[in-house]
């Protein structure tokens, strides 16, 4: 499903065109084109998320990867996106993660990096949050586990995890 977006916008924009609606089928042709998705930087509405955002790397087993991939293609929804949310709960005190898990010794999973890109208002804010309660709980909590811990919850991939 998330994957035929382009081909449902350029349906939307030959409707749209048909329907009369000129400027905006030009306005989604626009966005369809090579990098035309910069042209949605800077033209957020007013309490809204800043659109692209900025890199968040998490230390991910190759099959957590895959399997995070995979869940947020079947939800037509990117993990970005989800992240960001999580991090914003976090943030409001609506929900803590876990305490952090270590990997096992002697366990030798390929790990590798997952990059999502998450809004630069939250991003900051979820930095000093987890600053902040790492020095109360007694524990390093990092921006990149909080997001982490929220997709395995939010996806349900908990034996993935481990």
């Amino acid at each position: 499903m998330a994957r035929d977006i382009r081909a449902r916008l350029n349906a939307a924009a030959d409707q749209l065109h048909k329907d009369g609606h000129v400027n905006h089928a030009y306005a989604v042709q626009a966005v369809l084109a090579p990098r035309g998705w910069t042209l949605l930087q800077g033209s957020k509405d007013e309490g809204t998320s800043s659109g692209v955002g900025r890199n968040l790397a998490m230390s991910v087993t190759d099959s957590l990867r895959s399997a995070l991939k995979e869940a947020s293609e079947q939800t037509d929804t990117t993990l970005g996106a989800v992240a960001t949310a999580g991090l914003d709960r976090y943030v409001k005190g609506k929900w803590i993660p876990p305490k952090p898990v270590r990997s096992r010794r002697g366990t030798n999973a390929v790990k590798g990096s997952l990059n999502v890109r998450i809004d630069e208002q939250v991003l900051d804010a979820a930095v000093t949050r987890a600053a902040a309660d790492s020095a109360e709980l007694g524990y390093k909590l990092t921006v990149a586990w909080i997001a982490l811990s929220w997709l395995v919850e939010e996806f349900d991939l908990q034996d993935a995890l481990n």
